[in-house]
């Protein structure tokens, strides 16, 4: 009994020992993704469950397991995107040569080769199952080098197609066009896009014309080509003005009766064209005196010139050889084969007729008049004495007189400096052995500076000697009108514009602190002192053993009596810190932060504002604001004191511009200040444009645009990302450059596959916003309101500043829109349009300066007024002086001057 029990506890044991092990094997993780590859989904996932993975390759193979479970559509949760994603993973990992799970694909009679296949096989049949154009993206942009990319381009393109044949605008065919230039559809989408704008037309020959000039290829070419001619003419004779009647005769040139009949309708036009002037003259000039505001015309009557006042009254009889120059009153006048100047309101002469050339009179002032005898110049007060006898050799350069503050002036000239007040009258007459001014927009430039063997002095801009000629060195003034100085070689210190001293005495050493505290630290003998550059003369008097740190954010470092101090501009102590402990302290800003024991006494200069706590290390430096610090083996970022980012990470960068690269194991993230703008779960972030590790505040100036881009990698793939002020404003696996405009916005262009010659091109406001999507070839700043852009076809439109088309795309280029009316260049003409891209001016124009255009064909001049209506035909051999409704023109070879 006893033995036949035993065998059966025997038995027993071995039969729950032989299912422990089944049950075991059972378990393993090969075996489930053997049950996968059977399509027993809920039985292999079920078992799964129960693993517990404890090595790496089974890490592997669990993440495989989710492949190819996700890849099933026996699975309830089937989901090709989350599989490819799984695949990527394992696709890039060491473990796919590791010996266990080789064994286990070629066990299971599968390689990574077969899931990939299979994954991407799921991936098309999930975009053709779902039949949008948004899942068609998911998986292109999920996989760039995927087997199916070109049959899911197509599939896209076929939705588009269809998308676009319903209710579909000119935009959107043109887009498609764009987009899909290989398209068997190609054709089906011009015909299309020529049939919209066709229908859309206003029944006008301009916009039949335009038409005709933008989509010559037309299926209704021919149609509107029969008929244009006829409703060319019938709409100049309901029109009835010389716009219309010129581009027909510009048209038509070969329609002798129609062209005949418009000339003498244009005449009839013109009729109320007045002659200022009558053209009888050998020459007519236009001299605007814009400092006196006033307008004159120079008459060449018989070889001889005079002057009339702006309404064509006489007021100088022909009697002068040439006229030049006009300023303040005076005119450049030649007689008697001198030149001189006369007041051009009556002829009288201010400067007698002694100069053989024009270039050797300059008007330089309202009083004064310099004037070249024989090789130097001089200075003549309005003409009735000589203020300065003539000295300066050359050319009179701005660096050899000088206009003074008062209305004075000084001359120089190898070391000889005259000044005369704004009367002429001398003041200084004197020769030294060096004088100089500097010629810019400062406060320095105002000033003149002398030597004097070995002495150095200042004149103001008046033109006084300020102090005496006594210093060591020459004085140069900074931004806040302060100079240093030498007087000896144990005296020196600083001075003021009117001559001031701050301090000027015995001096061992300084250092001025720049930036916005304007303060300058000095030492005299032991002690150091600060001097204040404003004009409130805040000075701390002498009194400290050391200097730390100069003044920056109102808070400077010094020593006294043994001990480092920081104090603000009015010299109050804010911390002391023994000299033992100066390791303490660190400065970031304008905060100072004091370490005691596990916390950090916070100050800025108004003492003490608060205590931080847990934080092990602090960074020495601080940037856009931002301190890094370390809490706990981990990174973070104090602003203004105070945590703005809790310590998550490994590491940080300095931040740059308000970004800063994180760092979390091995991946990477991107703060901006303290918001989170990538999660830390890329391989790496390149920064092409160096925005964040370049000059760390020039997009926080305001002064640019702050777009950054950047390109991040994750499993290996690379997007790019568009950010602005720490928002992504998009993202795209295309390449990208960004251009920056003046007004702030930027232009972002995207290429696929890098080929920037067909990029397509975007543009995002001020704001972060994109107001344009990527479509044109080109995006181009105008003005501050305005963009040029270049569709596909070459062709050249206007963007207002909400990205609105204002301007159709007609031209080959455009150089300037007013918001009414396009100068542009078309077909080689140079004309001016308007918005809808209509001529104002006949074909074969060529647009000039203020208005003026020639006719190509005969070389005859016009004039066009800033709306585009012609105020003047092409009958005159030349038009100039265009100003206030007249015009200087050359009619039957003579001059005059018309009103119109």
């Amino acid at each position: 009994m006893n033995r036949i029990m035993m065998k059966k506890v025997l038995i027993s044991l071995m039969l729950s020992i032989f299912t422990l092990s089944v049950a075991n094997a059972a378990s393993d993780i090969t075996d489930v993704i053997k049950t996968l590859r059977k399509g027993k989904i809920e039985s292999a996932l079920k078992t799964r469950s129960k693993i517990k993975i404890t090595s790496s390759p089974d890490q592997f193979l669990y993440q495989l397991s989710e492949c190819l479970a996700y890849n099933s559509k026996k699975n309830p949760q089937y989901n090709p995107l989350k599989a490819y994603d799984f695949y990527k993973r394992i696709s890039y990992s060491d473990y796919v040569t590791n010996q266990r799970v080789m064994n286990c694909m070629r066990e299971a009679e599968f390689d990574l080769e077969t899931v990939r296949m299979e994954v991407e096989a799921n991936l098309l049949d999930y975009a053709r199952s779902k039949g949008t154009v948004d899942a068609y993206d998911k998986i292109i942009n999920t996989c760039e080098s995927c087997s199916y990319l070109e049959e899911a381009k197509k599939g896209k393109e076929d939705i588009i197609f269809k998308k676009t044949l319903k209710g579909a605008t000119l935009r959107d065919v043109e887009k498609f066009i764009l987009d899909y230039p290989n398209s068997p559809n190609r054709d089906k989408a011009i015909n299309m896009r020529d049939s919209i704008a066709f229908v859309k037309l206003p029944k006008s020959a301009d916009a039949y014309a335009s038409y005709m000039e933008k989509y010559p290829n037309s299926k209704y070419a021919s149609e509107i080509q029969s008929g244009l001619l006829q409703m060319s003419y019938d709409e100049a004779k309901a029109n009835d003005n010389i716009n219309s009647y010129a581009k027909f005769i510009g048209l038509y040139p070969n329609e002798e009766k129609k062209v005949k009949e418009f000339e003498g309708k244009i005449e009839e036009l013109q009729k109320y064209l007045t002659w200022k002037v009558e053209p009888k003259y050998k020459n007519i000039r236009l001299a605007e005196d814009s400092i006196a505001k006033k307008n004159y015309y120079l008459v060449n009557d018989f070889g001889k010139w005079g002057i009339m006042d702006f309404t064509g009254k006489e007021l100088v009889a022909p009697s002068f050889d040439d006229f030049s120059d006009i300023a303040d009153g005076k005119l450049i006048a030649k007689k008697g084969g001198k030149w001189g100047v006369i007041n051009p309101a009556n002829g009288s002469t201010i400067l007698d007729f002694v100069a053989t050339s024009a270039s050797d009179i300059d008007i330089i002032s309202k009083n004064f008049i310099a004037f070249k005898q024989g090789n130097l110049w001089g200075l003549s007060y309005k003409g009735e004495k000589t203020a300065i006898q003539p000295f300066v050799s050359g050319s009179l350069t701005p660096f050899k007189f000088k206009v003074l503050r008062n209305g004075g002036v000084a001359m120089t000239d190898a070391g000889k400096l005259v000044i005369v007040d704004p009367e002429g009258n001398t003041k200084v007459d004197e020769k030294f052995d060096q004088v100089q001014w500097r010629n810019a927009d400062d406060i320095d430039s105002k000033y003149i500076k002398v030597r004097q063997g070995k002495k150095y002095g200042i004149y103001n801009p008046d033109g006084e000697l300020i102090g005496s000629i006594n210093h060591d060195m020459m004085p140069y003034y900074d931004q806040n009108g302060i100079a240093i100085i030498k007087t000896s070689p144990s005296t020196e210190g600083w001075m003021d514009t009117t001559g001031a001293f701050l301090y000027c005495a015995a001096l061992s050493e300084y250092k001025d602190c720049g930036g916005e505290d304007k303060m300058i630290a000095y030492k005299v003998g032991s002690n150091w002192g600060f001097l204040d550059k404003t004009p409130a003369r805040a000075n701390i008097k002498l009194q400290y053993e050391e200097l730390g740190e100069c003044f920056a954010d109102g808070i400077a470092k010094v020593k006294k009596a043994g001990k480092w101090i920081y104090i603000n501009k009015a010299g109050e102590e804010i911390v002391s810190v023994p000299e033992s402990q100066d390791s303490k302290v660190t400065r970031a800003g304008g905060i100072i932060y004091y370490a005691n024991g596990s916390s950090y006494d916070m100050y800025d200069k108004t003492g003490k504002i608060g205590t931080i706590s847990g934080f092990s290390s602090i960074d020495k430096e601080v940037s856009n604001g931002m301190l890094i610090v370390n809490k706990g083996g981990q990174a973070c970022a104090l602003q203004g004191g105070k945590e703005c980012v809790t310590p998550t990470y490994d590491d940080m960068t300095k931040y740059c511009n308000g970004y800063s690269v994180v760092t979390s194991g091995d991946k990477k993230g991107l703060l901006y200040y303290g918001q989170v703008v990538l999660e830390a779960k890329y391989e790496k972030i390149l920064d092409p444009n160096h925005a964040i590790d370049g000059d760390c505040d020039e997009l926080l100036s305001g002064k640019v645009s702050d777009v950054i881009l950047l390109n991040v990698f994750e499993n290996g793939v690379s997007t790019r990302v568009i950010v602005k002020a720490g928002k992504i404003v998009t993202t795209t696996k295309d390449e990208v450059r960004l251009k920056k405009f003046s007004n702030k916005y930027t232009a972002f262009e995207t290429a696929e596959m890098g080929i920037f010659n067909a990029a397509k091109t975007g543009l995002i406001n001020p704001d972060g916003k994109i107001v344009v999507e990527p479509y044109y070839r080109q995006i181009t700043e105008l003005s501050n309101d305005y963009f040029v852009c270049k569709d596909a076809n070459g062709k050249c439109g206007v963007l207002d500043k909400a990205g609105s088309e204002v301007v159709v795309p007609f031209a080959q280029s455009i150089t300037s829109f007013d918001g009414k009316v396009v100068e542009a260049e078309l077909n080689g003409d140079k004309m001016c349009f308007s918005k809808s891209g209509v001529p104002f001016l006949p074909k074969n124009s060529e647009l000039y300066d203020n208005g003026v255009f020639k006719n190509k064909k005969n070389n005859k001049f016009g004039l066009v007024d800033k709306n585009g209506y012609i105020k003047l035909y092409t009958n005159y051999g030349k038009i100039t002086g265009v100003k206030d409704k007249s015009a200087v023109v050359l009619k039957n070879d003579k001059y005059g001057v018309v009103k119109y």
